[in-house]
């Protein structure tokens, strides 16, 4: 009778243990589960927002000599500010046109592409720089450490009047400059969004 005791007591000691285990695991999944639902509460809120990176919308923009330029973004993600602002809210960004007309007797100007992209690298510590016959692409941090990418278009207009004597004369020169500023912490949305932008960025000088 003893040794049935005894192994009576072993048996329900298994048991027990056994159901005490399941618990814990069963109360580990739970955790996990309500831990992962308070996770989606405080999320950042990109996720409560979706990004449609499919599906765009141009600005257009027009000023007199400037001619129109024009970029996509993913609709509804910007709004015009002021006449070449546009800002996002929901990535605290700000997309900037830029429009520099420099005679060839302003001695203070801008002479050339060169000069052009010079005057930004002063003020940008640079980490990426490309350049193409008529526009160029540079990004880096600026002096308030957000990052910042810049696509620039430039052209010279010359007169053939000269050209019996030597080189045409330089006139003067446009240029229609991008800048899209924002922090480290929207890096991951931009590293798609810079794409979309850059590319679409166009100028026309002598649209109407």
């Amino acid at each position: 009778m003893k040794k049935n005791n005894i192994v009576i007591v072993v048996i329900a000691f298994f048991i027990l243990v056994g159901c005490n285990q399941n618990n814990l695991n069963n109360k580990g999944k739970i955790k996990l589960k309500d831990s992962t639902k308070n996770s989606k509460e405080i999320v950042f809120k990109n996720d409560n927002q979706e990004i449609n990176y499919n599906n765009l919308e141009e600005f257009v923009g027009k000023d007199g000599n400037e001619g129109i330029y024009k970029f996509k973004v993913p609709n509804g993600l910007f709004k015009r500010s002021s006449t070449n602002e546009f800002t996002s809210e929901l990535l605290e960004a700000k997309i900037n046109y830029k429009f520099i007309q420099t005679d060839r007797f302003d001695e203070q100007g801008i002479f050339s592409k060169k000069d052009l992209i010079r005057n930004y690298k002063s003020k940008i510590k640079t980490t990426y720089f490309l350049d193409k016959n008529d526009w160029f692409v540079l990004s880096g941090t600026d002096s308030e450490n957000r990052i910042i990418y810049v696509k620039g278009f430039y052209e010279e207009l010359v007169s053939m009047q000269g050209q019996d004597e030597g080189e045409p004369s330089w006139l003067w020169s446009k240029s229609g400059i991008l800048e899209i500023r924002y922090t480290e912490k929207h890096k991951k949305e931009f590293d798609k969004l810079i794409p979309i932008i850059i590319k679409s960025f166009k100028c026309d000088w002598w649209a109407n």
